[in-house]
């Protein structure tokens, strides 16, 4: 996700970190980008009955279902993803940064 790697690159750039070894960087991006998604998704199965959390389990199961099958069953089931993921944005940028919002 491209505006995710410019959130990333952007976060960095306010705590002021710079200049690290190109190996190091792209592992602490990487590193960055898989808690960042973590905290989307968990964010977003939190907002599921108990019901719907039960049915993605089982769609989970499913090799075949895909990222765009998560966001149609989200979206399918209330979940706003849109704001789902600004929310969890901003408290990683806040956590990250140590500043409130």
């Amino acid at each position: 996700m491209e505006q995710l790697d410019e959130f990333v690159d952007n976060l960095l750039k306010e705590k002021g970190i710079t200049g690290l070894d190109p190996e190091v960087e792209k592992t602490l991006k990487e590193e960055m980008r898989t808690r960042l998604n973590e905290q989307i998704n968990r964010s977003a199965i939190e907002q599921l009955s108990e019901d719907k959390a039960a049915e993605l389990v089982e769609h989970l199961k499913d090799p075949k279902f895909t990222n765009e099958d998560f966001g149609k069953f989200m979206q399918d089931s209330g979940v706003d993803l849109v704001e789902t993921t600004t929310n969890a944005l901003l408290a990683f940028r806040s956590l990250y940064l140590g500043v409130e919002e």
